[in-house]
């Protein structure tokens, strides 16, 4: 048995080298967009970093947050000047891969002390396929499987964080054609005169689970492949249509080119717009050759796996909230939880109880009305307890309600004894089918910037 473990395990890796690495393909097109998308989102990643009065960071481990002392001004001005020149230079072509590391490390460094930066899918896909660009050469890379991995991982777990009741019986959906939240503006006229009932809705949201699945792994198949692409190009047409996602469906498309060989056509030596061609990569000269790669470089490639999977994973495995209680505001960021449901009606109350047992109501000022998830609330309090160096117990609460009819407090509440701080975080949730509004009383829907 040793001996044919041996004698296999040359081919097996050479096997696994020669299906992970690929012609390099559309990757200059795909680099070029990545440089658009990257000033495109800018403003919405920078802005987050001026938010008041406090940041929440992306990154919390149980009920641990970094403290971070705030970045001065002149640094912040710095740090966006070089994002944005380096965006342009990828934009025009250039493919150094100091112009992917500049933004890649800024874009962590906002994401670390704002998770807004990291809030929606885009942002995440943008900062991933920055890390897989820097694994390109010319020739042979393992660029394209990077980014084909982070579509699948996308669309995989988009699916898996939307198999909750919520989404499975069309109360989301419900929610978007039915009462018109997120919901594009010239679409609520019509939506009016349609009324899509639930158990439409329900059926519409099961076909896209089976629809994002086929996605997942339809690309990879010589004979789903181009019926993948058609879909998906529809599927994100559609909710650039209904909801408005720009960003979000171009750079998926961008995306969908890493799954085709390279026919370009040359406009005036300034652009090359690929026309997509259905190849087998053994017919393309040099895809299946062996390529020599560091062990380094297999090590930093393994990583770059393990924690795309693990980063959306973690809402699964060892969270405080369970699954099938969590909302779209607790399966982020990072968590490809899009639009699995939708938060109304946020009511936000931070009270604190002073010296003489009499209890104070803070005045809610910027990102305080909308702070709702335990990374928000538990930020908040903090922020309260140095603001309010006397105050034995603080409690922050958010009542909303989820697709018009879960109702939803998130509660943290810090008590201070002599000599430490006791924080603690609980979730209350309960049911109402018969309250589903109209479309004609839409209510006003909070969004997490």
């Amino acid at each position: 048995m040793t001996k044919f473990i041996k004698l296999r395990s040359p081919d097996w890796r050479s096997n696994l080298s020669k299906w992970f690495y690929l012609p390099s393909g559309n990757s200059r097109l795909i680099l070029r967009l990545l440089g658009l998308w990257l000033l495109c989102s800018f403003p919405g990643q920078v802005l987050a970093l001026f938010k008041e009065p406090y940041l929440v960071s992306s990154w919390r481990i149980g009920m641990w947050q970094p403290e971070l002392p705030p970045i001065p001004l002149s640094i912040q001005i710095v740090l966006a000047v070089i994002h944005c020149a380096s965006a342009i230079q990828l934009l025009f072509g250039k493919t150094h891969k100091i112009f992917c590391l500049i933004p890649v490390l800024v874009i962590a460094l906002w994401g670390t002390y704002e998770y807004s930066a990291f809030w929606s899918t885009y942002s995440i896909l943008i900062f991933l396929w920055l890390i897989a660009f820097l694994f390109y050469r010319e020739s042979v890379n393992c660029t394209r499987r990077l980014i084909q991995i982070t579509i699948t991982v996308c669309y995989l777990f988009s699916v898996l964080q939307k198999l909750q009741l919520e989404w499975i019986k069309g109360y989301t959906l419900n929610q978007i054609f039915g009462h018109g939240s997120n919901l594009c503006s010239y679409l609520i006229p019509l939506m009016r005169v349609i009324h899509i009932s639930r158990p439409t809705c329900a059926l519409i949201a099961c076909s896209a689970l089976v629809l994002e699945l086929f996605l997942a792994f339809g690309f990879y198949f010589k004979t789903t492949k181009r019926t993948a692409l058609y879909f998906g190009v529809a599927f994100h047409l559609a909710i650039l249509f209904c909801i408005g996602e720009f960003l979000f469906s171009f750079i998926m498309y961008t995306g969908y080119l890493a799954f085709f060989e390279k026919v370009s056509i040359q406009f005036k030596g300034l652009l090359r717009l690929p026309a997509v061609q259905i190849d087998n990569y053994q017919n393309v000269p040099g895809s299946r050759m062996d390529v020599a790669h560091s062990k380094w470089e297999t090590f930093f490639i393994c990583i770059f796996i393990v924690l795309n999977i693990w980063m959306p994973l973690r809402f699964f495995v060892g969270s405080d909230i369970p699954f099938m209680n969590a909302t779209l505001y607790d399966s982020n960021p990072w968590g490809f939880a899009m639009y699995k449901s939708i938060g109304d009606n946020m009511q936000v109350s931070i009270q604190y109880l002073e010296d003489r047992n009499d209890w104070r109501e803070e005045v809610l000022r910027g990102r305080m009305r909308w702070s709702c998830s335990k990374s928000d609330l538990l930020a908040a309090t903090r922020y309260e307890l140095k603001q309010h160096p006397s105050a034995r117990k603080i409690v922050t609460a958010a009542k909303f309600d989820v697709n018009g009819h879960w109702h939803v407090t998130n509660r943290c509440v810090a008590e201070r004894y002599s000599d430490s701080v006791k924080i603690t975080f609980n979730q209350d949730n309960s049911f109402d089918d018969n309250n589903m509004d109209p479309i004609s009383t839409k209510i006003n829907n909070i969004q997490i910037p």
